[in-house]
């Protein structure tokens, strides 16, 4: 089996008919290019590929959403119900997707649906709020059709656990575990998110995939992210992969020229290698983005 990287930058966004005052955000419009150099080499043969992307992503909100201090922050766990939708065209693929939430008293239905030129894939769920800071969820994903959501050997099973310890203000420290009825993949996510000075804010995140017997294929791995904000509206962040069978790094910017218009610059460079079946095979992937987005 061969393992290839992939590099979307995929953004959210939402479509609205009515605006909000500059901490409270309902619509955000999004528009983003990519462009992938990769080179994949395997049995001293060498595959060179260059890949361009597009997307574009909307989505509304039912009820505003607040800021958390800068304008690109929100709450850790949604607290609103939403529609939203995307469409990705690229060199290898193009491909749809849509999805929502609604939320009524503590309960939170969701669906999700994805449509490209391989396979479509269908998912809904069920959540609810033990706290405002700690949610549960189930889903159930066919990879084919909507009929196979019913057919147990067609479908897959993951469970979700959120969990958030406010601080002060609007500082929190945010946790998400996440794992399907086989416990194949399991993931770990963390964020620390604090003020540290009038406009200047910190955020630091970290995910841990940890991989079950039956993916031999693939190593554990760490990651971990770090944002720092100079103002509300000018961030710098840096990403890692620490461990597994890939390392590289991340580097990216965005600044908002007022309340509602932002642009986001980044890099990426990946290397992956893996053994299966003693064939050898390595991947480096570098990847340009540039993203546009509007919201209010």
């Amino acid at each position: 089996m061969q393992k290839r990287i992939t590099f979307y930058a995929i953004a959210s966004a939402i479509v609205s008919m009515s605006a909000t005052g500059a901490d409270n955000y309902q619509t955000f419009l999004n528009a983003s290019y990519s462009a992938t150099n990769s080179e994949f080499e395997q049995q001293d043969t060498l595959l060179k590929n260059n890949t361009d992307t597009w997307s574009l992503n909307a989505a509304y909100y039912f009820t505003p959403r607040p800021t958390m201090g800068p304008n690109k922050e929100f709450q850790y766990i949604n607290q609103q119900s939403f529609v939203s939708g995307s469409v990705l065209s690229s060199d290898d693929a193009d491909s749809q997707a849509v999805r929502g939430e609604y939320l009524f008293s503590d309960w939170v239905v969701s669906g999700s649906a994805s449509f490209n030129d391989n396979n479509d894939q269908v998912t809904v769920g069920l959540g609810y709020f033990i706290t405002q800071d700690f949610k549960l969820s189930v889903y159930n994903t066919s990879f084919d059709s909507t009929s196979d959501l019913f057919d147990g050997d067609n479908s897959l099973f993951t469970f979700t656990a959120e969990y958030v310890v406010p601080l002060k203000d609007n500082d929190y420290l945010g946790f998400a575990f996440n794992t399907d009825e086989d416990t194949a993949v399991s993931t770990l996510n963390t964020k620390y998110f604090t003020q540290v000075g009038t406009e200047q804010y910190i955020s630091v995140s970290a995910t841990a995939t940890i991989y079950g017997d039956d993916i031999d294929y693939n190593d554990d791995a760490i990651s971990a992210a770090a944002e720092f904000y100079f103002t509300k509206r000018t961030s710098f962040n840096v990403g890692v992969i620490l461990s597994g069978d890939a390392d590289g790094y991340s580097v990216g910017a965005t600044h908002f020229f007022n309340d509602n218009s932002s642009v986001n610059i980044g890099y990426a460079d990946y290397d992956m290698s893996s053994s299966i079946a003693a064939v050898d095979s390595s991947q480096n992937a570098k990847q340009w983005n540039i993203g546009y987005q509007y919201q209010y």
